[in-house]
């Protein structure tokens, strides 16, 4: 993201497309973040049993 802000600080690229592709990026982080938690509750689960 760092990259992005500055390629558009130095209009290497639109505000706009940089917008757009920190939001996915974003997204993508979330993702990753939601599918650590699953895996980590899954094993806290198995070792209550």
């Amino acid at each position: 993201m760092t990259k992005l802000y500055r390629e558009a600080r130095n209009g290497k690229l639109k505000i706009e497309d940089a917008s757009r592709l920190t939001h996915i990026l974003m997204l993508i982080g979330k993702t990753f973040e939601a599918t650590d938690l699953e895996e980590r509750l899954a094993q806290l689960e198995g070792l209550a049993q």
